[in-house]
């Protein structure tokens, strides 16, 4: 999504009621079997003209590089354009197209230098809108007659992205971003999954099996579901990788952000065996860019990581946009925000409490196919005043090297001490709170203090059984 619509996201209230009242009960991230295939890292997408505007290079370059460097993020989605194709048999990607085009080559041009023989980068498409010669005006809709032609534009467009940035290949191709969601005011298509899953089908190429990438993850588990038994087409079997957004629909009527996007603070159970994607996620509720409500926002970032990857064992999961050039919940990095920033050549980044939350779990994951094991917090009945589900955890193993990495999340008004659970001796606990963006201390096998409202992580035993019990008893606010 490109825009922001006060109406692109639906969600009915009678969901969100279930799954907070039946299933954030027990703070718990329910080990994934290890028969699926393991975690594979965390991504973002790289951005648009929206997200970029009139930066220059240098801006693009440096952007690139922090996420690259310090989030440590190899896996990337980008966007396949309309105007790629402007007419039959016309396929090209030139800045004569528009100002759009030459930041999007930036881009690309940027992302392909990192592509090395010992450290890939993967690269995953979306398609928002097919040429727009293709499709039905009217009804934003792919004409059936057309579905060969689109077909050739994904495959052409790939290998030109191929032949122009540094022999960089496409993994994935999703043919339809949010194919339910016909109210968008951003460039879209509308496609039931009658016609999604048959055109996949028909396609029969892996490149283009990465559906159907609806804006929610029960929407998603409905056109899994789509079976037309006369015709033999079931969309179980057309998608060999199932893609899924995370959000929510704020729909409180006395809310501020009603129709506003949303983490989906819910737990979901796999609804399939093939591996999930979750391919983007963020806020964008109107910005109130004050740290507290920086924390916040990061904050139910944490618990929809939590949740997603620990619970319904998505094996990737990519937030939504890079950058802005201004404060944004949709932006892991904002330019030409005042507060705190850093100068960066020309240029000011400004680094987010969701910046430096989502780090936790990059850094955790750094490296890929790491297994997500059991990790439970139980409170202590006498000492402690948050609720079940204020403590949360992620575990993140590595079989081969015999480490483990955890991810802790405490929402609670109180520091909480973690019972049974400690960092490796000699290894660094960090964290991020209102306080501090990245505190980080040396730590020597002590129980775990978790500072009020924070994330934290740290080196943990592979083996140990990941069963803390949580305290709430008065600390030092210097912790």
């Amino acid at each position: 999504m490109y825009k922001i619509s006060s109406g692109g996201r639906k969600r009915q209230e009678i969901s969100l009621v279930v799954v907070s009242v039946v299933v954030l009960t027990c703070g718990w991230a329910k080990a994934c079997d290890d028969s699926l295939p393991p975690f594979q890292g965390f991504g973002v997408f790289l951005g648009a003209v929206g997200h970029f505007a009139s930066s220059p290079k240098d801006t693009v370059d440096q952007v690139v590089d922090r996420v690259y460097s310090d989030l440590g993020i190899r896996h990337y989605r980008i966007s396949y354009e309309s105007q790629f194709s402007p007419e039959p048999n016309n396929y090209t990607i030139s800045c004569s197209l528009s100002r759009f085009a030459c930041t999007w080559i930036q881009l690309l041009d940027t992302i392909s230098k990192y592509d090395k023989e010992n450290d890939k980068i993967s690269v995953i498409a979306s398609i928002w809108s097919p040429p727009h010669y293709m499709k039905n005006p009217i009804l934003n809709t792919l004409k059936e007659s057309h579905e060969q032609d689109f077909y050739y534009f994904i495959k052409n467009i790939t290998e030109i992205i191929k032949q122009q940035f540094n022999g960089l290949q496409i993994e994935k191709v999703s043919p339809v971003n949010e194919p339910e969601n016909i109210v968008a005011s951003w460039e879209h298509t509308n496609m039931m999954p009658s016609q999604l899953c048959r055109m996949v089908k028909a396609m029969n190429d892996s490149l283009v099996s990465l559906c159907p990438e609806n804006s929610y993850y029960w929407m998603s588990e409905l056109y899994a579901n789509y079976t037309d038994e006369e015709s033999g087409i079931s969309c179980r079997d057309s998608c060999d990788t199932f893609a899924t957004h995370g959000y929510t629909l704020d729909i409180d009527y006395w809310s501020p952000y009603r129709l506003y996007a949303y983490y989906d603070p819910g737990k979901y159970s796999r609804f399939t065996s093939k591996p999930i994607w979750l391919t983007e996620v963020s806020s964008t509720f109107p910005r109130l860019p004050t740290v507290a409500n920086q924390l916040k926002e990061g904050l139910d970032l944490a618990t929809n990581i939590v949740n997603f990857v620990g619970t319904s064992c998505v094996q990737r999961y990519y937030f939504w946009s890079m950058y802005t050039d201004s404060d944004s919940g949709e932006s892991l990095i904002w330019g030409n925000f005042s507060e705190n920033s850093t100068l960066a050549g020309d240029h000011v980044f400004y680094y987010p409490k969701t910046y430096h939350i989502y780090k936790h779990f990059t850094k955790a994951s750094f490296g890929g196919d790491k297994y997500i094991k059991d990790c439970k917090i139980r409170l202590d009945p006498i000492s402690s005043s948050n609720s079940q589900e204020e403590q949360l955890c992620l575990k993140f193993a590595d079989k081969i090297n015999n480490t483990s990495i955890t991810v802790f999340l405490n929402k609670g008004d109180d520091h909480v001490k973690l019972e049974g659970a400690s960092c490796v001796s000699s290894s660094t606990l960090c964290c991020t709170a209102q306080e501090f963006d990245w505190w980080c201390t040396a730590v020597d096998d002590e129980p775990i203090i978790l500072p009020k409202k924070s994330v934290c992580s740290c080196q943990t035993r592979l083996d140990d059984n990941s069963e803390f019990i949580a305290s709430s008893d008065i600390f030092s606010n210097e912790v």
